[in-house]
């Protein structure tokens, strides 16, 4: 059976997720109020 590796973008996760997991908190909010914040604005006027 052939030894695979993991890949380096899978490496680097799961070190990240090892060294500091506050940043995936943070990556979640970030993607959160980038996808809400152009909603607003579209609704917004709409509403009003």
């Amino acid at each position: 059976m052939k030894n695979r590796k993991a890949s380096p973008i899978g490496r680097m996760l799961k070190y990240a997720w090892d060294d500091d997991k506050q940043i995936y908190f943070y990556c979640a909010l970030y993607s959160l109020f980038a996808v809400s914040v152009p909603i607003i604005s579209v609704a917004l006027p709409k509403v009003i």
